[in-house]
């Protein structure tokens, strides 16, 4: 890399390393195709970090050209080179970690700390684990007749698209959904996005598309749950993040008998969040990503206040893009705090009878990412884990999401599934052979 594609970055505490700003494209780091350029901005001080390439069409072209290329190459790669490059990756990703959790931190505001662990640790994990998997993709043999032997054939679909051009979603972003050579594209962000990239897949060639897109996830308290326990899962399953999370535990349902006792403790719990400089150890909330973010969450919370919805706690931001955790009480159904997904440190709360009421409730949105049940009957939550409409549902904990099991929402919250086993069939086509004998 030269001085046109990387540039040095101081950090807070000092550590000065070299950030790479080109489009990496066959090998090497290239200005993008015009030499036009995206400002990264630091949240928490609000000052720039560097101008990043700004892909185009052109790059894109340049970028699947690159790949179909290389297609065939690692497609005949053995089973066993995968795995020793993927594992590779992984000792990489682990040996610059200190590094890695650092730049997250400053380019999206997530404390150090938190970043180290859910996002880079966690990403060597998931690489590692499909290191194991390189060896284990299989088709079938199945009996039809004694003059036919019929197998079928796993392979994989060619060039996809996950995220290889830095650029805005309606330049890179359009022409990577677009371009004939694509064969799938993954995609996570908002459902009207989804919507359009599945339109664009109709109207080109048709590749394959996994979406994970939004979310408005209930978590049901019962009245025999440990609140102790709930109040630790439901602070993480909002907080985290700062609220900006796909499947942020931003509705909560609590039985009628404890709902007071709960939101005294909920507050209580919210306000110990502490928020701040990202690099410091004790943070946990840092600043919303960009200022755009910070104005849609506010404009949120300003029309929640104005249609008379009760604040608990927070609802303002005391400084730069920074919001207090805020607990909106006695939401009804019909709120748009309670149907629209804020991206935001913001959770509405209500109250329910029983079981029939609160699945009326919890279904009452266009989404269905994921769902969380507290309770100590071991039988009622297994059942509610049946019932509800959610591609995830956890009973006693919240947000435990592991590599090895497939994640992905119903209804408007997406299609297609993340991680597992079911995360490489998506990557794949299956094929059937027949034989003579």
């Amino acid at each position: 890399m030269d001085s046109q594609t990387c540039v040095h970055v101081k950090l807070p505490d000092g550590t000065t390393y070299e950030q790479p700003t080109g489009i990496f494209i066959s090998n090497e780091c290239r200005q993008s195709h015009d030499k036009t350029v995206i400002e990264s901005i630091n949240p928490y001080t609000q000052l720039p970090i560097a101008s990043i390439a700004r892909g185009k069409l052109a790059d894109v072209n340049a970028a699947v050209a690159a790949a179909k290329a290389a297609f065939g190459g690692w497609r005949d790669t053995s089973p066993q080179d995968r795995a020793k490059l993927l594992n590779r990756l992984a000792d990489l990703i682990e040996r610059d970690v200190e590094i890695l959790a650092k730049i997250e931190s400053i380019d999206g505001g997530k404390p150090v700390h938190i970043a180290k662990g859910p996002d880079v640790l966690a990403s060597s994990a998931c690489i590692r684990y499909y290191s194991g998997w390189a060896d284990k993709i299989k088709g079938d043999t199945i009996e039809t007749d004694p003059d036919t032997l019929n197998i079928t054939l796993r392979e994989p679909l060619g060039v996809c698209t996950v995220n290889v051009v830095t650029g805005f979603g309606n330049e890179a972003g359009q022409a990577l959904t677009e371009h004939p050579d694509v064969k799938k594209i993954s995609f996570t962000g908002s459902t009207p996005v989804g919507k359009a990239i599945l339109k664009t897949s109709a109207d080109t060639n048709l590749k394959k598309v996994t979406l994970e897109l939004g979310g408005k996830s209930p978590s049901i308290v019962f009245d025999d749950a440990d609140l102790d326990q709930v109040i630790e899962a439901v602070n993480g399953g909002i907080f985290y993040n700062m609220g900006q999370n796909c499947c942020a535990s931003s509705r909560v349902y609590v039985q009628e008998s404890i709902y007071e006792d709960f939101l005294k403790r909920f507050a209580a719990r919210a306000r110990q969040n502490k928020a701040g400089d990202p690099f410091h150890k004790d943070i946990f909330l840092g600043p919303q990503i960009d200022e755009k973010q910070h104005s849609k969450i506010m404009g949120m919370i300003q029309r929640a206040k104005a249609d008379g919805v009760r604040v608990v706690t927070g609802g303002t931001s005391p400084e730069g893009w920074f919001i207090e955790p805020t607990i909106f009480r006695d939401v009804k159904s019909s709120a748009e705090i309670m149907q629209e997904e804020v991206f935001g440190p913001v959770v509405a709360v209500a109250s329910f009878k029983d079981i029939d009421d609160v699945l009326e409730k919890a279904h009452g949105t266009i989404y269905g990412l994921a769902a969380a049940v507290f309770t100590s009957d071991i039988k009622r939550g297994i059942r509610l884990s049946k019932m509800l409409q959610a591609g995830s549902v956890w009973v006693n904990n919240y947000n435990m999401i592991s590599h090895a099991l497939p994640f992905g929402g119903y209804g408007q919250s997406g299609n297609g599934k993340d991680l597992g086993s079911e995360g490489i069939e998506g990557y794949t086509q299956l094929k059937t052979v027949r034989f003579s004998l």
